[in-house]
């Protein structure tokens, strides 16, 4: 009995030594995969695909008044769309979320800038860094998940001004699935927040 219990024990630690090992691509979305969050507001906001370009997924979100022209290289933000569908310049703030392929111990840099505000009499640098920690199974209200861990942290050394935020990616849906943000002064302003996934449809 008790060489069966550790047996399975090592093939569970070697599934997923192996899983943390392997690369993961950026994911292929398809026309009417749709994500729907919900933040510690209790508000939710749903994603949904609803055209494919040549070098882009047309994304339509609650978040945004218009669609969005995500790259399906990276997951990044390239443009708006407007009414007439010509391209309109992105609002800002992290342009490069993934950097595929995944795999534990991957880093990356990022970095871009912002309005002034209060104490911040000019447009500033904001510089981001980026690092996948490790794997993990994250349990959610769509369901218990493989992930990514990918921990960010943010700011600029001009002002001393950090923050962190953590996604969990999951490979099997496609996108992010929760994350987690610090609680402290940096993000008050952004008025964005904790989130998980509630439910998804992939087609």
């Amino acid at each position: 009995m008790k060489k069966i219990i550790i047996l399975g024990f090592l093939f569970l630690l070697l599934a997923s030594q192996t899983w943390s090992q392997e690369k993961c691509e950026a994911p292929v979305w398809k026309v009417g995969d749709k994500w729907t969050h919900k933040d510690a507001t209790g508000e939710t906001f749903t994603s949904e695909v609803v055209d494919i370009k040549k070098d882009v997924f047309v994304l339509k979100s609650q978040l945004f008044q218009r669609l969005l022209a995500i790259d399906k290289k990276t997951l990044s933000l390239k443009f708006l769309i407007g009414e007439s569908g010509q391209k309109i310049p992105g609002p800002g703030g992290v342009t490069k979320p993934y950097d595929f392929p995944l795999f534990v111990g991957k880093k990356w840099t990022d970095n871009f800038t912002v309005e002034s505000r209060r104490e911040m009499t000019q447009p500033i640098n904001i510089l981001c860094d980026f690092k996948i920690e490790d794997i993990a199974e994250v349990k959610t209200p769509a369901g218990t998940f493989k992930t990514y861990v990918i921990y960010s942290k943010q700011g600029t050394p001009a002002y001393g001004k950090y923050g962190w935020v953590r996604h969990w990616y999951s490979p099997e849906v496609k996108t992010w699935i929760k994350r987690e943000f610090e609680k402290s002064d940096y993000w008050v302003e952004r008025k964005i927040y904790d989130a998980e996934l509630i439910s998804y449809e992939l087609k």
